[in-house]
């Protein structure tokens, strides 16, 4: 092939890629607020980041609520687009006690919830944080009717959030404080959400959903002492601040340090654009954590704890040892990362990322949460759904 043939393959190469960019970029803005994933069938199962309305829409009032039963299955909902509030009916009766609850969220979502008497007007109550995100009320009607409960992002101005609603008779039958809906065994009061675990005993005290690893014992990725060995880590699918619905990542990542000079590889890919957030809980050593290129030698990286990936152009895979920091401490570590979305037109705001800090419109970088707006000329700059 001479030189002149060359260089028209190269401009084809080129309008292609710029033709693969537009359309990337365009479809992702064509959500508000971006973000991928569909809700899931199991509504036990972790949330995933909202991209759409859900079915019981519209129910932004008390006068044209949706409605929920005492004792059904929890609704997997999601309040989308920004300024969304979701309005529920609930018929509840006097005398019982009722846990009117909110849980299982996305990744970066939080929201409030609130309770009306039969008016739709009068307040009775309201909490933001249960069980870390987790929001719940209790309470017991003086009077027979319909209740409403009302749920909103934490953020009233950018948030989008995906989260399940349930409302139950009050039963805690071991008395430790969590009802049967919280509490993994309601039979055994030392076993409850955030109770002191016994490291492999085989019983799961905290309710995180699994068993802490003995720091000394060999945990099942083993031998992965070297990147060729190297073990993908498992995305976390909701919020990490709710302690149950974490299997994805107690059971998928959970490692040790079982002896000296142990090291744990993991392989993470990060796509083009895309910005990862990583950290570690429930962990009883000092850890040193090392991110090394696509060669597995080449150092990226030093952290002790969290720490964040974010590439532009290409999709990179990356590898990261976890190793006691002194070189001799054994012990049980938690390691995590979830996405905060993507970036395309690189103003530093992302798709998934918290309230206040996501980008509803990757095409332009003058539109993001943290952008000034232009009164009245038609364009959302800032994200909050309104052309101030």
């Amino acid at each position: 092939m001479n030189k002149k043939n060359l260089k028209g393959v190269g401009v084809l190469l080129f309008i292609l890629l710029i033709t693969m960019a537009f359309i990337a970029c365009g479809s992702s803005s064509s959500n508000n607020n971006g973000g991928g994933g569909v809700l899931p069938d199991n509504p036990r199962s972790a949330s995933a980041f909202p991209d759409s309305a859900d079915n019981f829409e519209p129910d932004d009032s008390a006068a044209s609520p949706s409605s929920i039963g005492v004792g059904d299955d929890v609704q997997v909902r999601t309040l989308f687009p920004v300024r969304n509030w979701d309005w529920i009916a609930v018929d509840l009766t006097a005398g019982v006690p009722y846990e009117i609850f909110t849980t299982n969220l996305n990744e970066t979502g939080d929201r409030y919830i609130y309770l009306y008497d039969t008016d739709g007007t009068t307040q009775v109550d309201s909490n933001d944080d249960y069980l870390d995100y987790d929001s719940r009320i209790t309470y017991m009607p003086s009077a027979d009717g319909t209740y409403f409960i009302q749920v909103r992002p934490y953020d009233e101005s950018h948030g989008v959030v995906s989260y399940s609603l349930g409302v139950r008779e009050f039963v805690d039958s071991d008395s430790d404080a969590y009802s049967a809906f919280y509490d993994c065994d309601d039979d055994d009061d030392t076993i409850a959400p955030f109770e002191s675990e016994v490291p492999g005993d085989g019983i799961d005290q905290s309710c995180s959903g699994t068993d802490e690893l003995v720091g000394t014992t060999t945990d099942s990725a083993e031998s992965d002492n070297v990147y060729t060995d190297a073990v993908a880590m498992v995305e976390a699918g909701g919020s990490l601040d709710e302690i149950i619905y974490r299997n994805d990542i107690y059971s998928g990542n959970a490692r040790t340090i079982h002896a000296a000079g142990d090291i744990d590889f993991f392989v993470v890919t990060v796509p083009a654009h895309t910005h990862f957030e990583f950290g570690t809980q429930e962990r009883n050593l000092p850890l040193t954590i090392n991110i090394y290129e696509s060669d597995g030698t080449t150092l990226f990286d030093t952290q002790s704890s969290g720490f964040s990936i974010e590439k532009d152009s290409m999709s990179r895979t990356f590898y990261i040892s976890y190793e006691a920091s002194n070189g001799t401490d054994t012990g049980y570590y938690l390691p995590w990362y979830y996405s905060l979305g993507t970036d395309q037109d690189d103003d530093g705001y992302h798709t998934q990322d918290w309230d206040s800090s996501r980008d509803c419109d990757e095409c332009d970088a003058n539109i993001n949460s943290g952008a000034a707006e232009t009164i009245g000329d038609g364009i959302d700059s800032n994200c909050d759904s309104f052309d101030d």
